[in-house]
Order: C-alpha cells, then structure tokens, then sequence
C-alpha cells in the first residue's frame, strides 16, 4: 500500500498480514514532512488518517490549495494529494498506525473492503537509553470514517480549500 510493495500489513488477515511485512515511516521529533499520498486504486476511494496526528493538505492533483487541517481525509481514484505532518516535539515512547480503507455507499462484500496500514515510528533522541525493542512500544490506531461516511465525505469535499 505505502511504498508499492503491495504488502497490506499487520492488520490485514491472511499470509501477508505480518508486522515486519509492514510500511515504516521514521520520523524525527519536531520535525515536518511533506507527504504524497497517491491512491492507486482503480475503483475505489480510501480514507486516510494518522492516528494521534494532524495533517495538513496543501496540494490536491497538482493544484495548490489555501492549507487546511484535517484529522482524516479522503483521496479519489487515481488522485493525488500533498499534506504536511508535523512530529510531536519529543519521542512519545509510541508508534502510530498509519490506515487506509474504501469509502463505498454500495452493498458491502461486493469488493475488498480490507483496512490497510503502515507505521509512524519516532527515532529516539537520548541514544544512551534506546528502545531495544520497538514492536514491544504501545501502537495508536487513527479513527477512520465508517465505509459508507457520506457526512464525513460532504464534509472534508466542503472544507474551505474546496469552497
């Protein structure tokens, strides 16, 4: 999902849903990063959030947009949108999930509506005490908007970027 690998990740059942089968994002504390999320699916619109993160979206399809904030967003077929992330200020002793899923008004089970996910990982400052063992670090989940959401889709479509 996150880097091409076609790997869905932990949450994800079956054989391919393993941990270290999963995308990782290292981010430094206080930082900012310019994400570019590209939906590659052929039908189907996905949700997206970072759990315990803000993203603000400043670019939709090459299109500059005045920045606004959001806590999930919602990315059309073949679209593509730029956002920044800020990093908390200090390592949170924690990972996040980072997920995406379908936004469908259609019958469930008529396609995969699996929820995928990569992590956001700190990297920690104090190198005298590192974490030995990150997968034992409490995981955050974002919450996503239900499959069938219409009032978080009008929502995020009526946001002031769009008006």
């Amino acid at each position: 999902m996150f880097n091409g690998s076609g790997l869905p990740g932990p949450l994800y059942g079956g054989c391919a849903g393993k941990k270290e089968d999963a995308f990782t994002l290292r981010v430094k504390p206080g930082k900012t990063y310019m994400l570019r999320l590209i939906n590659a699916a052929l039908n189907d619109e996905l949700f997206f959030a970072v759990a315990n993160h803000t993203l603000t979206v400043v670019d939709v399809d090459v299109l500059y947009v005045k920045p606004f904030a959001v806590d999930s967003l919602l990315i059309a077929p073949g679209q593509t949108s730029n956002m920044f992330l800020t990093a908390k200020s200090s390592f949170p002793g924690a990972r996040y999930y980072m997920l995406a899923r379908p936004y469908a008004i259609t019958r469930p089970g008529t396609f995969d509506n699996s929820t995928v996910a990569g992590v956001l990982e700190y990297e920690e400052h104090d190198l005298a005490s590192p974490t030995s063992d990150k997968n034992r670090l409490p995981t955050f989940t974002p919450t996503l908007p239900q499959i069938n959401d219409t009032t978080a889709v009008s929502n995020y479509t009526a946001s002031s970027a769009f008006g």
